[in-house]
């Protein structure tokens, strides 16, 4: 394609779980109130994106399948967590990495993902990297889709990471 956008790479991720948090239109938000609990308990949070404000916000929150237990048992202690989280699908996160991105970037993106029936459950930006989160089972699709449509340097694929880092608590 000869109008292709440059991105300098692409990151795959492993499975990762989505917790869906909506705040109680009565009462307030409650996004910092399960990121202190997710800190306190070392539980990773691979992505999280929030629209919204006060009682009116949604929160998605990506967290490692294996600590889905774990979490449960925390939130289960919070009244009220327990009634405003849920647990999503296994989703995937597609990481670009854009090579002096623009706003048209983020639109061809969405675009290419849309057009092949792909859905975008968040998206978070910085200035270094555009994350997506997509369905698991789609996420090498998506991959191949943004691969096919934008220009990567010679050599690039997609990284697949072969290892996980998880904090946990130091022995005394």
């Amino acid at each position: 394609m000869t109008d292709a956008m440059a991105i300098s790479g692409i990151k795959i991720s492993p499975p990762v779980l989505a917790l869906q948090l909506r705040s109680d239109p009565a009462t307030r938000d409650w996004t910092p109130r399960l990121c202190r609990l997710l800190t306190a308990a070392r539980v990773n949070i691979a992505f999280m994106t929030a629209a919204g404000a006060g009682s009116r916000a949604r929160t998605l929150c990506c967290i490692d399948p294996e600590q889905r237990n774990e979490v449960v048992r925390l939130i289960a202690h919070d009244p009220q967590l327990h009634a405003s989280v849920t647990f999503g699908n296994t989703m995937g996160l597609l990481t670009l990495y854009p090579h002096r991105g623009s706003i048209p970037l983020l639109g061809r993106v969405v675009q290419t993902l849309h057009e092949a029936g792909i859905p975008l459950h968040g998206l978070a930006s910085s200035i270094a990297a555009l994350t997506l989160a997509t369905d698991y089972e789609r996420l090498e699709e998506a991959a191949s889709r943004i691969v096919d449509r934008f220009d990567l340097p010679r050599n690039v694929s997609p990284l697949k990471p072969t290892f996980t880092v998880r904090q946990q608590k130091r022995a005394h």
